[in-house]
């Protein structure tokens, strides 16, 4: 996919010097080599290994419906490349011993803003353990990230079927990821 990315950003100055001489052409030509090389260097910035970690807001700040302030744990690893996230998420709340994991696939939508924004649909399909029994489990998820450098800061608000309750829920959950290696 890079290699097309690459062979694309070649042909652009070829179809730009093909165009006509005049000054409108032109600046329609300069505008687009200049989007051309912004998206690929943006997009190949973003691609690569990530790890994330974060807590549920509302039960690290006020409490569960049946529990206490107390800290519930999510994490992942995914790779992303062209705006596709594929990877492991887990949460861990050791208070009420419950351990969740699935797979994930999503996709990025950039929301312009100096390309600091992102926003992103996830579904997850996985299992919940509680004590020594097993339930499925099914979520779909909505992110919006801020990014600084190689760190973004998210918020996500998640939908889930849980099997051991045998009901959906929504939960609310930030925390911060980092782009471990680039692609």
């Amino acid at each position: 996919m890079k290699a097309i990315k690459i062979i694309i950003l070649l042909i652009i100055p070829i179809f730009a010097q093909a165009q006509g001489i005049n000054k409108s052409s032109r600046k329609r030509c300069s505008k687009l080599k200049k989007l051309s090389a912004q998206n690929y260097f943006v997009s190949t910035y973003e691609d690569g290994l990530n790890v994330s970690l974060g807590i549920d807001t509302r039960n690290a700040l006020i409490g569960g419906t049946v529990n206490d302030r107390a800290l519930d744990y999510v994490y992942s690893v995914y790779i992303r490349d062209n705006n596709i996230e594929f990877g492991y998420a887990g949460e861990y709340f050791p208070l009420l011993d419950y351990l969740s994991s699935g797979v994930f696939i999503a996709h990025v939508t950039d929301l312009g803003y100096n390309n600091k924004w992102e926003v992103v649909p996830r579904f997850k399909f996985g299992s919940i353990k509680r004590g020594s029994d097993y339930y499925n489990m099914e979520s779909v998820s909505m992110d919006i990230r801020y990014k600084v450098k190689r760190f973004k800061f998210f918020y996500s608000v998640e939908y889930t079927h849980r099997g051991d309750l045998d009901r959906f829920v929504i939960n609310g959950y930030g925390g911060v990821i980092y782009n471990l290696v680039q692609f």
